[in-house]
């Protein structure tokens, strides 16, 4: 065993207050380590979370695509055709269907091809003669199926 001469009361104080600090102070960054700890394990999973949630990777063989629809105005024969082509891409694809109604107005015609095509979807469906003119103006990388025009 190892004594320590104490020569006052002093010097005890002095050395009982290091010992504190220290013992503190390990205490302090040993709860910091668990911490950093427990916020790096919380990053991480988020991360894994947001990468299973957006992968855009084949499942079943079924290829991931987005397709936009872009109708110019409601009606029956339209609407027809827009709900006979997603009830035919129902069992041949996995991916997203992103319709949209421009409500008779050209301008929305426009604005929403050009968010389709910032949007970098892979085929956009115009139904109507003013959406195909507004998608054919705005793209000519993405391909563009038209149906129903007068």
């Amino acid at each position: 065993m190892n004594f320590v001469l104490l020569y006052d009361y002093d010097t005890y104080y002095r050395i009982n207050e290091k010992l504190l600090f220290i013992i503190k102070n390990q205490t302090r960054r040993i709860q910091m380590r668990k911490y950093i700890k427990i916020w790096w394990l919380l990053i991480a999973s988020c991360l894994l979370i947001f990468t299973l949630m957006w992968q855009n990777c084949n499942k079943d063989g079924k290829q991931c695509l987005k397709i936009g629809i872009i109708q110019f105005i409601e009606h029956e024969a339209l609407d027809a055709s827009r709900n006979g082509f997603i009830d035919g891409l129902k069992n041949a694809f996995n991916g997203r269907i992103c319709y949209k109604n421009a409500q008779g107005d050209k301008s929305n015609c426009t604005l929403i091809a050009n968010q389709f095509v910032s949007g970098e979807y892979d085929l956009i469906l115009a139904i109507g003669t003013p959406a195909a003119q507004a998608t054919a103006s705005v793209t000519s990388k993405i391909s563009i199926l038209v149906t129903c025009c007068d």
